[in-house]
Formats: structure tokens, sequence, C-alpha cells
């Protein structure tokens, strides 16, 4: 749940920006506009140094006087990313007589509002990108460390937000939906952050595909389901080192029940009281390999298996499991 509320903070700042179209009458003053920006900006940069950058450098001390080229190299990568957008995506900033991007029929409020997403949206993934490091373990980064992270780009969204809704109020827009035009340009941080902590953090655990398979975890009443991709033991030993709670009644074993995944740890940590395979009869790879089957009997672990018991249904009324089996 840390996670969950430490990604959304940027967006509730964003929010609340925009909710200042309901007290305020008129836009804000250019000056005042300026200073926001301006104090938006050394908020940022701060947040990027102290957060990103500074953590990245000291992950790669074992490179000596190179330890900052990884975070160079990202850096400017992100530089480019973020120019790429600026080219591809029309938009329209504040006080800007000509839009940006390509030639578009968008009306001016809708390129300003694109305007404000397209920024948001590497904000969004560098929240994502540090509470991914936090929560795999792999990085030196601490909770108060993310959450630092997302206070801070959450107090830039803040005049952010009303930069936006204030002038699509001027523009003639409702109060309502000036206010849902601030909030929308802020919902791209969420979704980008999410869309970060998914993929693979740890440069070990990268380099196999496998570990880019999704765990994920479903709870109906009293029974617990977990749906296991190709992941191997190194992203399991991650997963368990997370804290993420793994406890459950059914699980689908990872890559089809081969020797590269289910360690002992991990089913340790699961204790499952029942295991499916998925596998094709007589397949070239000999799933599921024998490692698997003789952990998961030593364990007690009721297991079925695709290339035997063809088609497997789990039924769960919150309560209690049933399971069937239908051959083809």
């Amino acid at each position: 749940m840390t996670t969950f509320y430490g990604i959304l903070i940027p967006f509730l700042g964003t929010t609340l920006g925009a909710a200042c179209v309901f007290f305020l009458r008129k836009a804000l003053g250019d000056r005042l506009q300026r200073a926001l920006t301006g104090f938006a900006a050394g908020v940022m940069v701060a947040a990027s140094v102290w957060s990103l950058l500074i953590p990245a450098i000291e992950q790669s001390a074992a490179l000596g006087r190179l330890s900052f080229l990884p975070a160079a190299v990202g850096f400017w990568i992100g530089v480019a990313f973020l120019l790429l957008l600026d080219r591809v995506i029309p938009h329209l900033h504040r006080n800007a007589g000509q839009a940006e991007g390509p030639r578009t029929q968008l009306q001016r409020t809708t390129m300003m509002l694109l305007a404000v997403t397209l920024h948001n949206i590497p904000e969004g993934m560098a929240v994502g990108v540090v509470y991914a490091g936090y929560l795999t373990g792999t990085a030196q980064i601490s909770a108060a460390g993310a959450l630092a992270l997302s206070l801070g780009i959450a107090i830039q969204n803040f005049p952010e937000g009303a930069i936006i809704s204030l002038p699509l109020r001027a523009e003639g827009q409702s109060r309502m939906r000036a206010f849902a035009g601030g909030v929308l340009s802020g919902i791209v941080e969420p979704v980008g952050a999410v869309l970060t902590v998914l993929g693979p953090v740890d440069p070990q655990a990268a380099d196999s595909k496998n570990n880019t398979s999704l765990v994920t975890r479903l709870d109906f009443g009293e029974s617990s389901f977990l749906f296991n991709g190709d992941q191997e033991e190194d992203m399991e030993e991650m997963l368990v080192q997370s804290g993420a709670d793994l406890d459950c009644d059914v699980m689908t074993m990872g890559h089809h029940g081969s020797s590269t995944s289910s360690s002992q740890e991990y089913l340790d940590a699961v204790t499952p009281e029942y295991a499916s395979i998925s596998c094709g009869r007589g397949n070239q790879y000999g799933h599921p390999h024998d490692e698997t089957i003789e952990k998961l009997e030593a364990m007690g672990v009721e297991y079925y298996r695709t290339d035997l018991d063809g088609n497997i249904t789990f039924t769960s009324d919150g309560e209690t499991i049933s399971v069937r089996t239908e051959k083809p």
C-alpha cells in the first residue's frame, strides 16, 4: 500500500492545484505564474538530483571514477525521450503565440492541456523507477527517499494544475470542465509510474526475457491465487525480499514447472495447497522437470498437470476451493 499511495501523491498535487478554479475568480497574474513555474522547476531539479541522480551514481560505485557514466547516459536518454515527445505531440505552451509539434486542428485549450500532459509522462516514470527500486531492494532507495520524490513532484504539480485549470476557465470553459482538464493533465503520471514499476529493475534479472513476466495475485473472500509467469529464481528471490504477501492457496507453477523457477525459498513463501502446471504432452523441454515435482511432493502440495490431467478448473465460493479436471 505504501507504493500505491506514493504513486498517487503527485497526481493528488495536480488535482489540488486544479481545484483552485473553484476558489479563484480569474487567472493568476503573469508574475505569479512565472514565480510558481520557477518554484516548480526548483523543486523538480532538487528531487531529480537527490532522489534519482545521486542514488544512481552511488549504485555504480564499483566503476570507480566512471561511476557517473550510467547516470549520465540515462540522463541524456531521458532528455532525448522528452525531446522526441515534444516533436511528435502537438501542444501549446501558456502565453505562446504558436503551437509546437505537428500541425493539427486541435483547439487551443486542448493543446495547452497536452503541453502539461507531455511533461507529466517522464515525471510519472521517475516516480515509478524510484518505487521499483524500493520494492525490489536492488537499489539503495528507502521508503522515505521514494516518498520525498513523490512529495517534491506533488508540490511542483500544484501550481501546474492551477496554471492549467484557470486559463481553461478564462478561455470560456465551465469551472467543472476546467477542473477536469487540470486533473486529466496529471492522470498520465500514475499510469507512467505503474508501467515503469511493472518492468524489470535489476540488470541481471532483466538479462532474461522470462523475468519480464507479470506475477499476479487474486484474492476472493478467504481464497487466494498466485499466477506466475516465466520468471526465474533470481526474480523469485527479488519478490521474496520485497516483502510482498505471497502466501496463497493456489499457485500456477512458474515457467511450466521448469527447474529454473520455483525455488525452495519461493515455494516456502507461497506455501500453496494446490498447484497447477501448464505444459504440453511430450514437450521438447521436458517440462515439468523432476526437481520441481519432487519439491511439490515433499511439501505435500496437491498438483495437477495439463499434459496428464487436461483442462484444470479451480472453483471458489470465497471459503472453499474445488478442483475439476477434464481430459481432451
